[in-house]
C-alpha cells in the first residue's frame, strides 16, 4: 500500500517505518510501528474503500499463479476488521456491506479455480495419524539431541491434551497435579476463552506402558532427568519462543530420511505436517479411531471447542468423559482389557523413593513432587526399553539414574490391569 496507494497511508506512519535497499518496507519495522496502537494510525480509515482492500486481496497469489486457500484470505479480512478496532475507529455500515458482498463473489472465484486444479483444496495442515505420531516419537527418542528430548515431550503433551501449541507452551508447574492414576493438567485460558471465564476443569493424561515410545509420563521422566530444572522456573518449558523452537525441531524430524520416505510413500510432504497436526490428529483419532469412541461432547470439551448456542450452557464437563478421552488418546487399546492399565508405580519404600527423587530430579518444584514419583517409576520400569532404543551417547545415560549403581540394581515398579484384576510386579535383578 505504501508503494501503490501512498495517499491512503498516514505520513507519520510512513516516516517511522524502515525500508530495504530496493525500496520495499521491512516487515519487522511495520510490526514495531503497529505495536504503538492506538497511536500513529497506519492508514486513513475514513478514505479507504472496499475496492482498495479487495484489490490487494485479489493480488495475493502463489508464485505459480494459483490461489491460496480461502481461509487465508478470510484471515486477512478478519485482520482488516481488527485494525479498525485497534485504532478505535468504527467501520462504516456501507464498507461492511461492500466487503461482505465482494468476498462472497471472491469465494466463488476461488472455489471455481480450486475445482479446476488452480488452487489449494486442503485447508491448513494435515492431521497426524496415530501411526505417524508413533513413528515420529520413536525417531525423536532414538536421537541423542537435547532438542529432541524437549520436542518429544512437547509433541506428546500436545497430542494427549489436544491442545494448541500456544497452550502447551504456557503449561506451568502449578498447572500439574497427580490425581489417582492420571496426570491432571489445567489451562488458565485458551484461544476462544481469553478471559479465562470458562470452568477450569483438568485434562486427564494417562501413561501407556504398552507403547512406551508415546507414553507421556515416560517422556516427562526423560525430560526431567536430562534437563536441569531451575528451582525458580514456573513453566514446564522455560525460555522464550518455545513454540518456534518446537516448530523447527519437528520440521527437522519430518525432513529426516526415514520419516520423509514414509511421508512420500503416503503421498504427503513434510510441509503438510505442522504444530497443529497433533491437535487435529488426536481429536480425529478419538472421534473415529474405533467403533467404540468417546462421545463427541467429551472430545469437544477436551479440545476446548465451542459447541455453540445452548449446548455450551447445558453440555458440561464431567470427569468420567474426560478420563475416557484421556485413555483413548494415550494410545491404549480401547477394545482390550489393557485399556484400564495403571501407570508404573512404586510399592512401599517411601524413604528410598524420596531419596531417589531428590537425586534424579533435583530442584523440581515441590508442587510436582508426587508427579515426579510416577515419572521416576516409569523410567525404572522401562529401563530395558530405554537401553535398547537409546544411543549410547544419549544424555539420559549421564543422569543419576544410570550413573549411580544403587539405582540400577534395586529398582522396581508395578502396574495392573484393573479390568481383569491381574496384578503384575516386576523387579530388576540384583547385581552383587
Amino acid at each position: 500500500m505504501i508503494k501503490n496507494k501512498r495517499e491512503l497511508v498516514q505520513e507519520g506512519f510512513a516516516n517511522c517505518v524502515e525500508y530495504n535497499a530496493n525500496g520495499t518496507v521491512k516487515t519487522t519495522s511495520i510490526k514495531q510501528a503497529l505495536s504503538t496502537a492506538p497511536m500513529n494510525p497506519p492508514i486513513n480509515f475514513a478514505q479507504i474503500t472496499a475496492r482498495d482492500f479487495m484489490t490487494w486481496i485479489v493480488s495475493m497469489k502463489k508464485p505459480n499463479g494459483n490461489y491460496h486457500s480461502f481461509a487465508a484470505y478470510a484471515g486477512h479480512r478478519s485482520a482488516f476488521f481488527n485494525l479498525f478496532q485497534d485504532y478505535h475507529c468504527v467501520m462504516s455500515a456501507e464498507l461492511v456491506r461492500e466487503l461482505s458482498s465482494h468476498f462472497k463473489g471472491f469465494q466463488h472465484n476461488v472455489t471455481s479455480a480450486v475445482s479446476q486444479g488452480r488452487g489449494q483444496i486442503k485447508v491448513g495442515k494435515d492431521p497426524m495419524t496415530i501411526g505417524l505420531y508413533k513413528r515420529v516419537a520413536l525417531s525423536m527418542l532414538e536421537n541423542s539431541s537435547r532438542d529432541m528430548i524437549f520436542a518429544r515431550l512437547f509433541m506428546i503433551m500436545s497430542w494427549n491434551l489436544m491442545s494448541r501449541a500456544a497452550n502447551t507452551t504456557s503449561i506451568c508447574y502449578g498447572h500439574l497435579e497427580w490425581r489417582d492414576d492420571a496426570l491432571c493438567v489445567y489451562f488458565a485460558h485458551m484461544k476462544n476463552d481469553r478471559r479465562g471465564s470458562r470452568p477450569r476443569d483438568p485434562r486427564h493424561v494417562y501413561a501407556n506402558p504398552l507403547s512406551p515410545e508415546i507414553c507421556p509420563i515416560l517422556a516427562l521422566g526423560v525430560y526431567w532427568a536430562t534437563y536441569e530444572v531451575d528451582a525458580s522456573a514456573t513453566h514446564l518449558f522455560p525460555g522464550n519462543d518455545q513454540y518456534e523452537r518446537f516448530r523447527k525441531v519437528l520440521g527437522r524430524v519430518l525432513e529426516s530420511s526415514s520419516i520423509s520416505k514414509e511421508l512420500e510413500r503416503r503421498g504427503n510432504l513434510a510441509t503438510d505436517i505442522g504444530t497443529h497436526s497433533m491437535r487435529k490428529g488426536a481429536s480425529t483419532y478419538c472421534s473415529s479411531g474405533s467403533t467404540a469412541c468417546p462421545s463427541a461432547v467429551a472430545v469437544h470439551l477436551r479440545a476446548g471447542w465451542s459447541m455453540g448456542g445452548v449446548q455450551d450452557r447445558y453440555l458440561r464437563h464431567d470427569a468420567a468423559g474426560d478420563m475416557f478421552v484421556g485413555r483413548t488418546v494415550s494410545g491404549l487399546p480401547i477394545l482390550k482389557p489393557e485399556f484400564a492399565s495403571l501407570p508404573p508405580h512404586f510399592v512401599g519404600g517411601e524413604a528410598y523413593i524420596k531419596q531417589a527423587k531428590q537425586i534424579c530430579f533435583p530442584s523440581l518444584p515441590g508442587s510436582v513432587e508426587f508427579v515426579a514419583e510416577f515419572a521416576l517409576a516409569s523410567l525404572v520400569y522401562h529401563l530395558e526399553f530405554l537401553r535398547a532404543k537409546l544411543p549410547q551417547n544419549h544424555p539420559l545415560f549421564q543422569s543419576a539414574l544410570f550413573a549411580d549403581n544403587r539405582y540400577r540394581r534395586d529398582e522396581y515398579a508395578t502396574y495392573w490391569y484393573s479390568a481383569t484384576r491381574l496384578f503384575v510386579e516386576r523387579n530388576t535383578s540384583r547385581k552383587e
